[in-house]
């Protein structure tokens, strides 16, 4: 399978169970929809008016670091471009410099919502929560060596 690919619609499932059992399956044709849980379909918003042609589109990566990915998806019709590198929630995209929503297609693949006509898509991945950890870890430093002062002082 294409690590990237354009499909021209999503399908809902009831539940990861019902995808990953859809998944498994030998007539399996992973260009024909990405396949999306509820609670990702509620997150979709307005789906796009499925045209087959968009399975047609090309994709190349222009860009290819662990924390950002571009990728440049030629001329077609409007459809969703899935990426089979994992999602997790730390990424976000950007479809032609207009944030976009990613969504967990397949159990594990990144799909976000393309436009018609040639289209840059960036991924960009920042450590959720980071922020607060760095902060209770330099708190835990802080109270450790006004421990360690006290301890000095008292003896």
């Amino acid at each position: 399978m294409r690590r990237a690919f354009v499909v021209p619609t999503v399908e809902p499932r009831d539940s990861e169970d019902v995808v990953a059992q859809e998944l498994a399956a030998i007539d399996l044709q992973p260009t024909r929809a990405a396949l999306l849980t509820p609670d990702q379909m509620a997150r979709l918003g307005v789906a796009i008016q499925p045209d087959p042609r968009a399975a047609e589109r090309s994709v190349r990566f222009t860009q290819d670091t662990p924390l950002d990915v571009r990728v440049q998806v030629g001329d077609g019709p409007a459809g969703y471009l899935v990426s089979s590198d994992t999602y997790m929630s730390g990424w976000t995209a950007a479809v032609d410099g207009a944030p976009a929503t990613v969504l967990r297609g397949n159990l594990f693949m990144r799909v976000v919502p393309i436009p018609a006509g040639p289209t840059e898509v960036h991924f960009h991945y920042d450590t959720p929560r980071l922020g607060a950890g760095i902060g209770v870890s330099v708190l835990g430093l802080f109270g450790l060596l006004t421990l360690l002062v006290y301890w000095q002082r008292r003896d």
